[in-house]
Formats: C-alpha cells, sequence, structure tokens
C-alpha cells in the first residue's frame, strides 16, 4: 500500500501512506512472539508426597492462571490485529481514492 500512495503531497496520498504504517507497524507487533505461561511438570515433585485432593486443587488453580494470563495476552494481540486490518482498509480506500482523483 505504501508503494501505491506514491504522492505524499496530496492529503489523501499522506494519508494512505500514513494508515500504511500504522498497519504496518500493529501487524508486526501482532504477531510477534511472546512467552506465554507454561506448567513447569519439575514442581510436581513436591505434591507427589502430598494428599491427592490438594494436589489436584493446585494443578487446577494453576491451569486457571494459565489461561488467564493466556487470555489477556490473546486479547491483546487480537486488538492489534483488528487494528492493522482496519489501518489497511483505509490505507486501500484512501490509495484508491487518490489515483481516482489524480
Amino acid at each position: 500500500m505504501i508503494a501505491l500512495g506514491n504522492d505524499a503531497s496530496s492529503l489523501l496520498g499522506g494519508g494512505s501512506i500514513l494508515a500504511s504504517v500504522l498497519a504496518a507497524g500493529a501487524a508486526v507487533a501482532s504477531f510477534w512472539p511472546r512467552g506465554f505461561p507454561t506448567f513447569d511438570p519439575t514442581r510436581l515433585g513436591e505434591y507427589a508426597v502430598s494428599d491427592l485432593a490438594f494436589t489436584q486443587l493446585t494443578v487446577l488453580d494453576t491451569l486457571e492462571v494459565m489461561l488467564v494470563e493466556t487470555r489477556s495476552v490473546l486479547e491483546m494481540k487480537s486488538r492489534r490485529l483488528k487494528l492493522a486490518l482496519v489501518s489497511l482498509s483505509a490505507a486501500a480506500v484512501l490509495a484508491a481514492a487518490e489515483l481516482m482523483y489524480r
């Protein structure tokens, strides 16, 4: 899209380039690898001698915390991807408008 908006002196061309840059930045941010919470099985040895109900409850609580943390990471990635798609759509519309009104 940046290549299509080659006339940065016009308002539509400048807007197209700006929206393209925003889309590219948001896309990179949304696909940038991030760490997700993981389950550390080496710590399970501590619970091997504990009561079964206590161990099950601890594992369940740990999995719940991991799911909540993973959900927040995925929601942020989703918001950034939506921003990238909206910006890319706006860049396409502005580039088409600029080409029509040359």
